[in-house]
């Protein structure tokens, strides 16, 4: 279960990536706000690949890392709903693996 797990948050960070480079598109006109979801973006990305390495080395944290990692990436996915909805789905089967692991942990 771990191992799905820690995958999710992989698969989940590196689709954060697609995102990171479609608001040079969707937002081009509004350069400095591209920029803050770009980065955001990017960080909700890195933050999911450490809460995936921190569960794979047994450390206690990434519970709390792939947490702000959820709520970065469901305030990136309202602020870009229309195209961005369906990453609503991976937040929440994220949420629900990881009570589950907690309960078998």
């Amino acid at each position: 279960m771990k191992t799905i797990l820690i995958i999710l948050m992989l698969v989940h960070g590196a689709i954060h990536l697609f995102g990171y480079s479609k608001v040079l598109i969707v937002l081009s006109h509004r350069p400095f706000q591209s920029n803050l979801h770009r980065l955001g973006w990017l960080l909700s990305c890195l933050l999911f690949l450490t809460s995936a390495i921190l569960l794979y080395i047994h450390q206690s944290s990434w519970q709390i890392v792939c947490f702000i990692a959820m709520f970065t990436s469901q305030l990136l996915i309202t602020s870009t709903w229309k195209e961005a909805k369906y990453g609503t789905i991976g937040n929440i089967l994220l949420f629900l693996m990881i009570l589950l692991v907690n309960r078998l942990i």
